[in-house]
């Protein structure tokens, strides 16, 4: 019934099913429009072990473009760097704010949320730019090892999310991956674009119930509204709670036939 390789391929789809009828966890998105649970790419960033800011190595001020930077480890401290005036004038920065570097690629990332905003020109909304909270995707590597990645889709990990890959012609990716929501950010409009799966011409959405349950998983698990939650608890289940449940089942009922 499944594919146990980085996980088990069409599970999610048949939990998700028998929860709200006619319902997939993903689905094929067939035009170039943006919206909620849409799989798009953009240029993402993410920490690794260090972040860097710049200070000037060459000025030329003369020509700005041309001028070279050399990059530091910005200190765990929490102090921080004295700005580089130089660096300041050429980056556009204001009075304390330093250029700090850290690693980014272009990769899917889900969009969860649209807005127009503008921090450094909020009275004028002609100025504004559409944008999206997106979440960041990776693709799971040889270092991630099975009892990993069916950990992440126990939903046993409140910061990552499984991501099926396509099987039997339902839509998913080209390889297992993970949504990272600790790793969520605000991407302009501008630098998206539509994923496509290779060898498809149509992109990827996720359903809305899947996209609240990735959403849910992540504010229930990380306690981030624990504060309203207290003293509202509920017996009744959520779908969350039915989805989370009939993963394990069907999980530890695969194991045992292994």
């Amino acid at each position: 019934m499944y594919v146990k390789s980085k996980g088990f391929a069409n599970l999610y789809n048949e939990v998700i099913s028998s929860i709200e009828d006619d319902t997939l966890f993903l689905t094929w998105h067939e035009d170039n429009s943006y919206s909620q649970g849409v799989i798009a790419y953009a240029q993402a960033w993410y920490q690794k072990k260090h972040k860097w800011y710049l200070k000037s190595a060459f000025d030329d001020r003369m020509d700005g473009d041309n001028s070279t930077w050399h990059a530091l480890k910005y200190p765990t401290s929490g102090k921080e760097p004295h700005p580089d005036h130089i660096v300041m004038r050429h980056f556009d920065l204001e009075d304390g704010e330093n250029m700090i570097a850290t690693h980014g690629k272009r990769r899917p990332v889900i969009l969860i949320n649209n807005y127009s905003y503008d921090w450094g020109q909020p009275g004028t909304p002609s100025q504004h730019e559409p944008t999206w909270l997106c979440v960041p995707i990776f693709r799971y590597k040889g270092r991630h090892s099975d009892q990993y990645i069916i950990n992440d889709q126990r939903l046993r990990n409140p910061g990552q999310f499984y991501l099926p890959k396509s099987y039997d012609g339902f839509a998913g990716f080209e390889d297992a991956s993970c949504a990272l929501l600790n790793a969520m950010q605000i991407i302009p409009e501008k630098y998206l674009s539509i994923y496509q799966p290779k060898g498809y011409d149509k992109g990827l959405q996720l359903s809305p119930l899947a996209t609240k349950l990735l959403i849910y998983h992540y504010v229930c698990n990380m306690n981030v509204l624990q504060c309203f939650f207290q003293g509202t608890e509920s017996d009744e289940p959520t779908q969350y709670d039915l989805f989370k449940e009939a993963v394990n089942m069907a999980i530890d009922d695969e194991m045992r036939n292994i």
